[in-house]
């Protein structure tokens, strides 16, 4: 018998979650504040293991669920199926909210027009040569996404092939050894462990990653195979389908204004001024949609395999090691410096007017906030071609950097 049932009947935690529609979360506080002396058993996780085992899930009306749905196609776009949709809601409420299948009715009911849309988009790319990755921490396939490379905004992102899990993922102005390593690499090594073999394409920016994976090739768990592995980035293809995503959910809203917006003389991206402007806007407000699609992927059921964040779970091998081996930034750096490997750092993008003026700079971050509606307002209204927003953001960030830089 489950510890929660020696405590309370399964009818009272039945109500809590089916009738009041409590989250696991709320429904582990509630029993906190009743049984205070309890120090286990209580917590989320035995909560949701209690409802799992009793069957004991919230359910909503196909009119609440609408509405949910609808929220979340404002934030999203209209580009989310019913999967990627059902990883988002899961994702958010850290609960089942309701069945693909009932969401993809939901779809149809709530924004028909696009629904019929994806229908007609259903063409995949299909892998002729087959590919294998035998647990999370076999290969981890990192790659970088520039379709807003013009804008000052490039991606770089790290998948298992296993699990197709997002390990780590950030967004930067121009591709940078320094900030690959920190945040994808060092970040997924931290968080996951070491993986067998890391696998890129032939860019000069994957370098410090590429020396820094073969010298701890030592402390992997199958030290059998290429530490590292490079290919033609159209062969990178488990993190290939992904960048499918970021594109759609992503990229393709913010730079089809964007493009819009330079046709129209709005922003000069000759003018170095202009280009770190436009830069910061960019990244302030694509990584808001990229953290939803990340999110999302990671959440949602990929046909015959399952959810990547189980997946990840259910068959973990990525080596942990202690951190005491794997080097900071600067670190790793000067070691491969004094190796004789050289490191080209790429310029920054525009040019950065108030520069080491924190003062400043916190001054026009405030006074942007407080002249732009909300940022995820914004990049909802972004991802619905709604652009008014999105372009009002720039021009006034671009206007106070001006006005204080006088």
């Amino acid at each position: 018998m489950a510890f929660i049932e020696s405590l309370v009947d399964v009818e009272f935690v039945k109500d809590l979650v089916c009738s009041q529609g409590k989250t696991h979360e709320e429904v582990s506080n509630i029993l906190k504040e009743m049984f205070p002396e309890t120090t286990r058993g209580l917590g989320e996780k035995s909560v949701y293991r209690f409802c799992k085992e009793h069957g004991l899930r919230r359910t909503k009306s196909d009119a609440e669920l609408d509405v949910t749905v609808r929220n979340a196609v404002s934030m999203v776009g209209p580009v989310y199926g019913r999967k990627m949709l059902k990883g988002f809601l899961d994702s958010r409420a850290k609960i089942v909210v309701a069945s693909e299948k009932r969401i993809g009715s939901s779809l149809a009911r709530v924004k028909p027009d696009n629904h019929r849309r994806r229908q007609q988009n259903i063409a995949r790319q299909i892998n002729p040569t087959p590919y294998v990755a035998t647990h999370f921490g076999h290969k981890l396939h990192i790659d970088q996404n520039e379709k807003l490379v013009r804008y000052g905004a490039t991606h770089v992102g790290a998948i298992d092939g296993f699990s197709r899990f997002v390990t780590a993922f950030t967004t930067m102005p121009i591709k940078n050894n320094l900030l690959i390593y920190d945040n994808i690499y060092r970040k997924t090594v931290l968080d996951f462990g070491m993986f067998d073999q890391v696998r890129t394409d032939h860019g000069k920016e994957f370098v410090l990653i590429q020396f820094v994976q073969e010298t701890l090739a030592h402390l992997r768990r199958n030290v059998d195979i290429d530490p590292h592995r490079q290919t033609e980035s159209k062969h990178n293809l488990p993190i290939e389908r992904f960048w499918v995503e970021i594109n759609g959910r992503a990229n393709y809203p913010i730079k089809r204004v964007l493009v819009d917006m330079e046709a129209r003389d709005e922003i000069d991206m000759d003018n170095n001024e202009t280009k770190y402007c436009v830069s910061w806007v960019t990244r302030k407000l694509v990584s808001i949609a990229t953290h939803n699609t990340v999110e999302s992927w990671n959440n949602h059921c990929i046909p015959r395999r399952g959810k990547p964040v189980i997946l990840r779970d259910s068959n973990n091998l990525a080596q942990v090691i202690d951190p005491i081996y794997l080097p900071a930034c600067d670190e790793a750096v000067q070691v491969y410096e004094n190796l004789g490997g050289r490191l080209t750092m790429e310029p920054q993008f525009g040019e950065y007017l108030l520069n080491g003026d924190e003062d400043l700079q916190t001054s026009r971050e405030l006074l942007w906030l407080n002249n732009v509606p909300d940022v995820n307002v914004i990049c909802g209204h972004l991802v619905n071609d709604l652009d008014h927003s999105f372009r009002h953001a720039v021009n006034s960030f671009c206007d106070l950097t001006r006005q204080l830089s006088a």
